[in-house]
């Protein structure tokens, strides 16, 4: 049972993953094919001859390993390095209002310190984003924005 993954090898609880391979078994009940992430085993959203979908499970955040089981035949694929990340938390912002170009300093937990962070400032007008300074897994600072 042949196994790879399609996308990216990191997400948060929930993320739809896609492996592929063959010898799939595309059955339900006691025979189906089950996901694991580490010791977490993963909802299935669908099954084929040659891929298993499934949702990122609330595991703990940290690298794991993601793998298929075959109950019929008492088997597992080759294991897959995976990162969980954990949903962010916010916990404060200051200062609690501030003029366009001042710093903003958010803090909380489980931030992404990728590119792909973003920090939206909404006025009346709509949103805007922030230009980012720093980013840190505990700490954002971003410069505030114009808005309307």
């Amino acid at each position: 049972m042949p196994v790879g993954a399609e996308g990216l090898f990191v997400g948060y609880a929930g993320t739809a993953v896609t492996l592929t391979g063959t010898g799939l078994q595309p059955t339900t009940g006691a025979l189906a094919d089950q996901v694991f992430f580490g010791a977490t085993q993963a909802q299935v959203l669908s099954v084929s001859a040659t891929a298993i979908s499934v949702l990122t499970p609330n595991a703990p955040a940290d690298q794991t390993e993601v793998y298929i089981k075959s109950p019929e035949h008492g088997v597992e694929t080759q294991r897959l390095p995976f990162t969980v990340l954990g949903k962010p938390q916010l916990t404060g912002v200051t200062p609690a209002s501030a003029q366009p170009g001042y710093i903003l300093t958010l803090r909380g937990s489980q931030f992404d310190d990728q590119a792909t962070t973003k920090v939206e400032v909404r006025g009346a007008a709509g949103g805007k984003y922030a230009l980012l300074r720093d980013v840190s897994a505990d700490t954002i600072m971003a410069q505030m924005p114009t808005v309307d």
